[in-house]
C-alpha cells in the first residue's frame, strides 16, 4: 500500500508530527504500514468528503489508519477507541 501521493504523505507528516516526536517521515510512513498489519480493520465514512474508508485501529498503541477502498493511504495519526466509535457508519467492533 502507498500514500495518495508524496505530497499527501508529506502533509499529512506536518499535520501530525507532533503525535510522533523524533519520528521522521520515513518512520511515520513505517508506523501507517505496521498499523495496518497489526490493527483491526473497519469500514467506516470519512465525513470530510463523504467517501468509504477503511480504517484500522491498534486499540493497544492507538494508532490509526485510513485508506480509500482502492488501498491508497490517506491518513495516520493517535486517537482514541472513542473517537473511532463516532466515525460515520463504522463496522468497529469492540473485542
Amino acid at each position: 500500500m502507498a500514500w495518495k501521493t508524496r505530497k499527501h504523505l508529506a502533509d499529512h507528516y506536518r499535520a501530525h508530527r507532533s503525535e510522533f516526536p523524533g519520528f521522521s517521515i520515513e518512520d511515520y510512513d513505517v508506523s501507517a504500514h505496521e498499523t495496518l498489519t497489526i490493527g483491526v480493520s473497519f469500514n467506516y465514512v470519512d465525513f470530510r468528503t463523504d467517501e468509504d474508508r477503511i480504517g484500522c485501529f491498534d486499540r493497544e498503541s492507538g494508532l490509526f489508519t485510513a485508506t480509500t477502498t482502492d488501498d491508497l493511504i490517506v491518513t495516520h495519526d493517535i486517537t482514541n477507541e472513542a473517537t473511532i466509535m463516532k466515525l460515520l457508519y463504522n463496522d468497529y467492533e469492540t473485542e
